[in-house]
């Protein structure tokens, strides 16, 4: 058996199946063809894997159609030769059954994973969930004699790796991982802390961050099953792009209509939803979004979803229109984000309308429309990441220097006020809780 063959063969027996174009990012530098005719030889030439029928990749994985091969049972048996110590029970072979295609598209997650670590580090082992399971109920067989395998209730990762950082060789480290693709907040809860974490989207990204914090080690997003590119790759890449582009064009080269929301979008602090900067603008909301979408597809911003209550709100995510000179921002951020957005389109609906904001402040400063001469409106916006008493201190400093406006701290929840009140009763708040969401 040649070098390459078995390397491949190794990488499809990790979960029992592969697309040609994991192959073509494993070993041949993304050239599907080549792929394609070494996997073709191995199916037809050596049996050492089957193919299964197109398959459709359901919406939420990217869409699109891919064809799957698998490890026969004869492939097994040549995996067990080059890796003595691997029993044959711990190898999958066999063709998935259709009613496994939930399994199907783990499983090949979890080589999209491995794919993305093999980038970053050099993988020396690589041990799957099987082989995991059977080396904790050899552990827990030790400690208890009669224990039964089926009475064992315990969480893990989808694999575990040894691996060799490639700016720190000679320091090997052992890391499991997890791939949810489907998993709910209780699933993630029951999940060991400490591991590192690759999601599909960013909704399930935010899922793991609000469950686990900071007790998952870090998190991925793995983005669409039959792309080899990754979100936050992509997103750096249009960064790059737009900041070049802006560059070279001058803002008043741009429409008149990219201007103004451009404009809007740097009051607001470079990130806003399409309501906020309507709002702002005094436009219409479904001339903002779609000005803002032609925008985004053009790479002068992009865009990040954003759920109060992740995996628990029914409904679409809101999304939030980033400044391309901008960072991309962590669930906590997003949501502060999401909250300003809300505040500012709410109170536009009262005639109160945004004319600063600072973002060091926290403070939003507004007018009255319809009664200019009224003293201005100040809001201090409530930063979940901050503890209560800090936010209260915002909020009294900010009465003491503005004596003349009407100062009020804008909370999210009914929870939230009532840590505020503990500190002090002499707040005034404002709850979003109350109003209609934008």
């Amino acid at each position: 058996m040649d070098e390459e063959t078995t390397k491949i063969l190794k990488f499809v027996s990790r979960v029992g199946i592969v697309t040609p174009l994991q192959i073509a990012q494993f070993n041949y530098q993304g050239n599907e063809i080549l792929a394609l005719e070494n996997l073709e030889r191995m199916r037809l030439q050596l049996g050492w894997l089957g193919r299964m029928k197109e398959i459709e990749v359901p919406k939420k994985y990217g869409g699109g159609v891919i064809v799957v091969y698998y490890l026969t049972t004869k492939g097994g048996e040549a995996v067990c030769q080059f890796a003595e110590t691997l029993p044959n029970d711990l190898v999958a072979v066999g063709k998935p059954l259709g009613n496994r295609s939930k399994t199907i598209f783990h499983n090949l997650y979890i080589n999209k994973a491995v794919l993305w670590l093999e980038q970053k580090v050099v993988i020396h082992k690589y041990q799957s969930e099987k082989i995991l399971r059977r080396n904790q109920f050899i552990k827990r067989r030790v400690e208890n004699n009669s224990l039964d395998e089926n009475s064992i209730n315990y969480s893990m990762g989808d694999f575990r790796i040894q691996y060799e950082r490639l700016n720190e060789p000679g320091n090997i480290k052992w890391m499991e991982c997890e791939v949810a693709t489907s998993l709910d907040a209780e699933q993630i809860a029951a999940k060991p802390d400490g591991m590192f974490w690759f999601v599909v989207g960013e909704a399930a990204a935010d899922l793991v961050e609000e469950t686990k914090g900071s007790k998952a080690k870090y998190t991925v997003q793995l983005g669409k099953l039959n792309s080899s590119s990754y979100p936050k790759e992509e997103i750096e890449k249009q960064q790059k792009a737009s900041r070049s582009c802006l560059k070279e064009r001058d803002e008043s080269d741009f429409k008149a209509s990219y201007q103004r929301v451009l404009y809007g979008l740097k009051v607001l602090g470079g990130v806003g939803t399409a309501s906020a900067i309507a709002a702002f603008l005094k436009l219409d909301r479904t001339a903002a979004s779609r000005t803002l979408s032609a925008m985004e597809a053009e790479g002068l911003l992009y865009s990040q979803g954003v759920q109060m209550i992740p995996g628990k709100e029914v409904g679409a995510r809101k999304k939030l229109f980033v400044a391309a000179a901008q960072r991309q921002l962590s669930l906590p951020q997003r949501k502060y984000r999401l909250i300003v957005s809300e505040w500012i389109c709410n109170l536009s609906r009262y005639d109160y309308l945004l004319k600063t904001y600072d973002h060091e402040s926290k403070c939003l400063f507004l007018y009255n429309e319809k009664y200019v001469e009224n003293s201005p409106l100040v809001i201090v916006v409530d930063d979940l990441e901050m503890d209560a008493r800090e936010v209260a201190d915002i909020y009294f400093s900010a009465k003491k220097e503005w004596t003349n406006h009407m100062i009020n701290l804008a909370v999210w929840s009914q929870q939230r006020k009532s840590e505020l009140e503990e500190i002090s009763q002499s707040i005034e708040f404002w709850i979003l809780d109350d109003v209609k969401m934008c």
